[in-house]
């Protein structure tokens, strides 16, 4: 390893993982004008089937954090979003058979999508986090997946099968979607960056977002569905103006602990700082 490191560089064995996807980002994906080109795909139709599951996939996986194997066919192994992993609670009541369209037609804010996690790479039977459902608020707003599932239920009210699909009605795979995502984001970033975004993104960036919100770490994990600290780690990071407004705390701070071993000790320049700041308060 150090031989390795040696050639190589410090920084040569530095994880590369994508980059976080903002608000922003997200806000502009799902305001794309209609007739955007998407490469082999054609041009982007937000008004079909296939478009509907489109912002669908951008919000749900902002709101949840699901990984793309998640959210999108991959192989005849994986587990992926149902129609039957959505319920709805509305004005109060919970509504877990095949919901109506007058009951859709009803929406307002006050009401709750009801997502019920599918099993993963990190709960392969669903037993640590299947019981622990989503809840997204109901809000009519662009980038809202509830609104968003509602669009999708009415423009196709099927009542059974995947909850996102093509205009086939076939499962949306998770190698189409992968393109999709990339020829969007092409008309939002320059090329040099296209190779830090893809649906991963998602999952880091809601990591990232409710930090920046001083959610608790035990909180975060629990809602990432992470089952050790480590990932958590990995993909909550902090922003620069939180680094810095800590560092700032930190420079504030009176540090009068003492190892056991080296007592007695007295820190004299902290104990006449912390007199400073109460005289100044005074």
């Amino acid at each position: 390893m150090r031989d390795y490191v040696a050639t190589n560089g410090p920084s040569s064995l530095v994880p590369k993982r994508r980059e976080p996807m903002t608000n922003g980002l997200i806000h502009s994906l799902v305001s794309l004008p209609a007739g955007t080109p998407l490469g082999s795909q054609g041009q982007l139709k937000w008004d079909d089937l296939q478009g509907k599951c489109t912002r669908l996939a951008i919000c749900m996986a902002a709101v949840t954090g699901f990984r793309s194997v998640e959210l999108f066919q991959s192989n005849s192994e994986s587990y992926f979003l149902q129609l039957a992993n959505i319920s709805w609670r509305i004005k109060g009541a919970d509504i877990t058979s095949p919901v109506t369209a007058a009951q859709l037609l009803s929406l307002s804010p006050g009401d709750f999508m009801v997502v019920t996690p599918v099993p993963s790479k990190a709960d392969q039977f669903n037993v640590a986090w299947g019981a622990l459902p989503i809840y997204v608020a109901f809000k009519d707003t662009n980038r809202n997946a509830a609104r968003a599932a509602r669009d999708v239920l009415l423009h196709s009210p099927t009542r059974s099968g995947p909850l996102l699909r093509g205009n086939d009605g076939k499962p949306l795979t998770q190698t189409f979607m992968k393109a999709r995502l990339h020829q969007m984001l092409r008309t939002l970033l320059p090329p040099a960056q296209l190779k830090h975004y893809t649906w991963h993104s998602f999952r880091s960036g809601l990591a990232c977002m409710l930090l920046a919100a001083n959610c608790k770490p035990a909180t975060i994990q629990a809602m990432l569905r992470w089952r050790s600290e480590e990932s958590l780690r990995a993909y909550a990071r902090l922003n620069p103006s939180t680094y810095s407004s800590l560092l700032d705390r930190a420079e504030r701070s009176c540090v009068a602990s003492v190892q056991t071993s080296n007592l007695p000790l007295t820190e004299q320049f902290d104990l006449f700082l912390s007199l400073q700041q109460i005289s100044d308060a005074l």
